[in-house]
């Protein structure tokens, strides 16, 4: 879908009542910096959950303290 447009876009994530397992974290911290990489130029994260969004915003690896 963003592919075809030959550039990156910004992107907004709301991760409001967003929840996931913790075995999961990891695979999908990397699945989202994949993401940012290939096609975000800017995000944006919000919701209520500080510890997932601080750490896909820190790019992954351990929860940050």
């Amino acid at each position: 879908m963003l592919a075809p447009l030959g550039h990156r876009v910004p992107v907004v994530v709301n991760y409001d009542s967003f929840t996931i397992l913790p075995p999961l974290l990891d695979t999908y911290s990397n699945m989202v910096q994949g993401l940012k990489r290939r096609f975000y130029s800017r995000v944006t994260r919000y919701g209520t959950g500080g510890l997932l969004k601080a750490r896909l915003e820190s790019g992954g690896g351990k929860t940050p303290v």
